[in-house]
């Protein structure tokens, strides 16, 4: 009995875990919904009449009466009374009455009374005053002054410079030009323009339009006394380059001030920019896609492009691909593309000035692109001297996809966790007891 009892315990025991599982879900607030009106409504039926059986009644034979026959009377013949003759009774004479002679009463003679004579007063001659002569004021020219608080109240100077030629090397003349003007409402006064020439040019010669040129090595100053509003001052100033203009000294400031104070200052500046006559190589890279996992396929884009001025010489690019790629293929738009392992190479015999090249690398994820190591770095050089290295090299990197997470089930959460160890209990409680009866 006992045995018993301790094989039944695991099925018990599993059956609560499972219905506990079962019921564990979250309690559903449901809301209630508003009570039901019901309104009764008597409607009185008419009563059901039943049918009572009518005997038919068989119609009667009328006998059917024949017409009489009306005699007609014929018209009675009426005697015409002739016309009674009526004697004329001739007309009265009645006297004609002769008319009365009325007098006529003559008229009276009513005397004329002549019209007096009244003397005619001549006009008198009133003297003609001629009008006196008023001298006519012309008016003046007042100037119009605009309120203080109004943009034209203030002078604005304008300044731009340019430089031609924009390439040049060692031996050869510049000449920059400087346009000042005033694009203010009032004149501004103590004008002065300053500019600084870079260390590999020498100073030729300044000249300006209007005002005093003052030169001191390289340094030029032009000063303006009054600059009325539209006014325009040119400055010349014509230098000679004696090393090659590489960058940053390349670029040269020029500033316009004045002691008056001005709508703004931002436009009192302007710089020109010389550039020697190299190349100068820019590579770009990206990647798509920029996620991936184990078996993706992934593209590599380089873009190479010379935006110098001269023909870069025996360019090669290098691109080698991270440990956790196989390289599939490699193509370029120009030069020749090499191979080894994955190892990338692309040459170009000469890249001119706004030339580009595009280069194309597939391969495939062979393990997670894990950092540091899923960043992999591309190189452009060139046997030419360049402008600027700093843009020579590009990067892209490649992550891997976030870890998956699996989502809860609705409920309590380790409702899974009871229905498994309570179905794990039936199997073991019923399989003791078909065990125990089978050896019984």
């Amino acid at each position: 009995m006992r045995d018993t009892i301790w094989r039944i315990i695991p099925i018990i025991l599993g059956g609560f875990l499972f219905v506990a599982a079962l019921l564990s879900t979250s309690p559903v607030m449901v809301d209630a919904a508003p009570p039901l009106s019901i309104t009764e409504t008597s409607t009185a039926e008419p009563p059901t009449r039943t049918p009572t059986n009518t005997p038919v009644v068989p119609p009667t034979n009328t006998p059917v009466v024949p017409p009489t026959n009306t005699p007609v009377v014929p018209p009675t013949n009426t005697p015409v009374v002739p016309p009674t003759n009526t004697p004329v009774v001739p007309p009265t004479n009645t006297p004609v009455v002769p008319p009365t002679n009325t007098p006529v009463v003559p008229p009276t003679n009513t005397p004329v009374v002549p019209p007096t004579n009244t003397p005619v007063v001549p006009p008198t001659n009133t003297p003609v005053v001629p009008p006196t002569n008023t001298p006519v004021v012309p008016p003046t020219n007042t100037p119009v002054i605009p309120p203080p608080d109004s943009p034209g109240a203030l002078p604005d100077l304008v300044l731009t410079k340019s430089v031609v030629p924009s390439v040049a090397q060692v031996g050869d003349a510049v000449v920059y030009t400087l346009t000042l003007s005033n694009s203010g409402g009032v004149p501004a006064f103590d004008v002065m323009v300053e500019d600084p020439l870079p260390p590999f040019l020498r100073l030729i010669e300044a000249s300006a339009s209007t005002g005093t040129v003052q030169t001191v090595g390289n340094q030029v100053r032009v000063t303006i006394p009054t600059l009325a509003p539209g006014e325009t001052v040119t400055i010349t100033i014509r230098a000679a380059v004696t090393a090659l203009p590489m960058p940053p000294d390349n670029r040269n400031l020029a500033t316009a001030r004045t002691s008056s104070s001005e709508i703004t200052t931002d436009n009192n500046t302007s710089s020109a920019t010389i550039v020697p006559p190299l190349p100068d190589l820019v590579l770009a890279k990206s990647v798509a896609p920029s996620v991936a996992q184990v078996g993706d396929a992934v593209v590599y884009t380089l873009t190479l492009s010379n935006r110098g001025s001269a023909p870069a010489v025996d360019v090669t690019v290098d691109d080698p691909l991270p440990p956790f790629l196989r390289l599939i293929e490699a193509s370029a738009s120009t030069g020749t593309v090499q191979t080894v392992g994955n190892q990338v190479r692309v040459t170009i015999p000469t890249l001119a000035p706004g030339e580009t090249v595009t280069i194309t690398i597939r391969a495939a994820v062979t393990a997670l692109p894990m950092p540091p190591d899923n960043r992999n770095l591309a190189t452009a050089r060139t046997s030419s001297s360049e402008i600027t290295t700093d843009n020579n090299t590009s990067s892209a990197t490649i992550n891997s996809p976030p870890p998956a997470t699996l989502p809860l089930t609705a409920g309590y959460p380790v409702r899974p966790l009871f229905a498994l160890i309570g179905l794990a209990l039936l199997a073991i409680g019923m399989g003791t007891l078909l065990r125990r009866r089978s050896s019984l």
